[in-house]
């Protein structure tokens, strides 16, 4: 594995044609950066990020984002000027650990722009469609069972049966059990997070969802914990 250390790289911008393998990225400071810079709406084609690790780095803008695949890939203790936006990204065997700031996780295609055009409705059904077919072949998507997070919104684009987590922070939520439970009528749940979580699952998200507890936020984080408990002492939330 080859080893970059206290490097810095600025304005790089990956076709769906390259690979990144077999690399070690420590202390390494990425500015403007971005995973893929699509030319066409192909599903297949991505740029892979395979059996690498970044530990301790910095990233500033846009880096890891459209039509992407990271395999067998750490990120370690990662430090950010804004939030970290991963979207269209097929994600396999990904371990978050440590600490991170603010992240969205998302493997939809709603939005990309390829070339000058944004994605339409057919393109981006096609990529979604590919991005869900690999996920019925992965063992595992993501761990975040050992990250602390000042925000993540984990978006059910990724499946959530695929996620390893940290029961005691980050619950998953079903959306079935949300639907079917009348939390609307729940008086427990008014005015607090645990409302705002059925909201999410049942109206926004509409499919099994992860929430994820800002741990790094002592006040929200106090706030999503009581919601929470909450959910599961109602019998909403899971408890492992």
């Amino acid at each position: 594995m080859k080893e970059h250390k206290n490097q810095t790289f600025k304005d790089r911008r990956l076709s769906p044609a390259t690979d990144v393998r077999d690399r070690r990225f420590v202390k390494c400071d990425f500015q403007a950066c971005r995973l893929s810079v699509p030319y066409t709406a192909v599903p297949e084609e991505r740029t892979r990020i395979i059996n690498c690790s970044f530990e301790s780095c910095t990233f500033s803008g846009s880096t890891f984002q459209s039509k992407g695949l990271l395999q067998q890939v750490l990120l370690h203790n990662i430090a950010h000027t804004d939030y970290m936006a991963i979207g269209g990204v097929i994600f396999d065997r990904v371990t978050f650990k440590g600490r991170f700031d603010r992240w969205i996780l998302d493997s939809d295609h709603r939005g990309m722009v390829v070339g000058f055009h944004s994605v339409t409705d057919e393109e981006c059904a096609a990529l979604d469609g590919h991005a869900q077919a690999a996920y019925r072949t992965i063992e595992w998507a993501l761990d975040i069972s050992d990250a602390e997070f000042k925000e993540c919104e984990l978006r059910p684009s990724v499946p959530a049966h695929l996620v390893k987590r940290n029961p005691e922070t980050q619950m998953l939520m079903r959306h079935d059990k949300v639907v079917n439970s009348r939390w609307q009528e729940n008086p427990a749940l008014k005015g607090n997070r645990a409302e705002v979580f059925c909201r999410w699952v049942a109206r926004t998200y509409q499919r099994d969802t992860i929430i994820v507890a800002p741990v790094r936020n002592k006040k929200l984080c106090a706030e999503y914990l009581e919601g929470m408990k909450i959910l599961r002492g109602e019998g909403i939330g899971e408890v492992g």
